[in-house]
Parts: structure tokens; C-alpha cells; sequence
């Protein structure tokens, strides 16, 4: 048995309690994750200083795979954040070979950021739109809501934001990878 503290907990994804799944390798790379009744089927994980994440890429491309790309960088081998919040994490999830949406840690990438900095929505408004948000209701959805954007407004701003991440996961140098292969929730697909 585990037991996380809650602030990691939470920054890991796992604040709802129960059931997690870990997959590491020897000394090099844990992996902990709510465990599902739909467990991805396979995985391969590594480090970035043996496999680029483009290689990584390029094969589930290639080999048409679905599921999540794991990318936990910056931190290099021979120094390990004692903090997850340390980290940049970025999620890459991949349908048949294709992405189809993406995540991330890091503050720059999250929403308001990307609609600020491409002129999607305006500092007020953002600011007014982000204390009406709450469980069940995104950011996204307030700002729809709220008449600040339109549904494909939020649609191209969400695209960008996806783009982004994935294509900022290429810079990414020092750090671990893992590939979950299986099925995901597909609610918050871009095609």
C-alpha cells in the first residue's frame, strides 16, 4: 500500500482517493495512475536522453496506436525534483495514430493564457469569466456562457491550445516518457 500526501496526490491527478496503478522501471521511472477497469493493454516508457519525444511520435504514428503519451520533463538523471510540482507534464492523447487532445502542467499552456496571448479574449474578461468557473463548468463553457466567445471560437482557441502543447513536448530533453496504449475519454476529443 501507498500512500501519497494530498498536495502531491492532488498535482498527480489522484486526489479522489482509491485504487492507482503504478508501472515503473528499475530506479528510473514510476508511473502512478488511477487504476481503470479498462487498464491500458501495454505501455513502453523511457528516458528522453534515449528516445527524443519526435521518436516516440513517429512510432505511434507510424504504428497507428491509441493511447497517452507521458511526458514528466525537466528534471534530468542526475537530479530528481523531490516535488511532482517540479515538473513539466504533458499529456499527449493519440487515436489510431492521430492526436487528439493534449494536456499540461505548466501554467503558460493552460487556457486563459492561450486565449490572452492570440487575442481570443481580453484580460477582463477573462479575469470576470474565471471566478464564475466551478466543477462541471470550465472555463471554455463560462466563456461561451458569458457571450465573450463563440462555440467555434472556443473550438479553434482549444485547437491552438492542443497544438501547442504538442508541439512544445518536442523541446522537451531531460526527463521520462511513458506510453500508455488503450482506449481513453474521448469527451475532450479535437479532431
Amino acid at each position: 500500500q501507498v500512500t501519497v500526501p494530498p498536495r502531491q496526490a492532488e498535482s498527480l491527478g489522484l486526489a479522489g482517493g482509491g485504487d492507482v496503478d503504478v508501472v515503473s522501471a528499475r530506479g528510473a521511472f514510476a508511473l502512478v495512475v488511477p487504476a481503470r477497469a479498462d487498464a491500458p493493454k501495454a505501455y513502453f516508457a523511457g528516458s528522453l536522453a534515449s528516445l527524443t519525444v519526435a521518436e516516440v511520435v513517429q512510432f505511434v504514428f507510424s504504428s497507428l496506436k491509441t493511447g497517452v503519451l507521458l511526458v514528466a520533463a525537466g528534471a534530468d538523471a542526475e537530479r530528481r525534483p523531490d516535488e511532482p510540482e517540479q515538473l513539466r507534464r504533458k499529456s499527449l492523447y493519440f487515436k489510431d495514430g492521430q492526436v487528439v487532445f493534449a494536456s499540461s502542467s505548466d501554467p503558460r499552456d493552460r487556457l486563459g493564457p492561450v486565449l490572452l496571448g492570440n487575442g481570443f479574449a481580453g484580460a477582463a474578461d477573462l479575469e470576470r469569466c474565471s471566478r464564475l468557473v466551478r466543477s462541471g463548468r470550465p472555463l471554455g463553457q463560462v466563456l461561451v456562457d458569458e457571450g465573450v466567445l463563440t462555440s467555434a471560437q472556443l473550438y479553434e482557441a482549444i485547437t491552438l491550445q492542443v497544438k501547442e502543447i504538442f508541439l512544445g513536448a518536442f523541446l522537451e530533453t531531460a526527463g521520462d516518457f511513458a506510453f500508455l496504449e488503450g482506449p481513453h475519454d474521448d469527451e475532450n476529443q479535437v479532431k
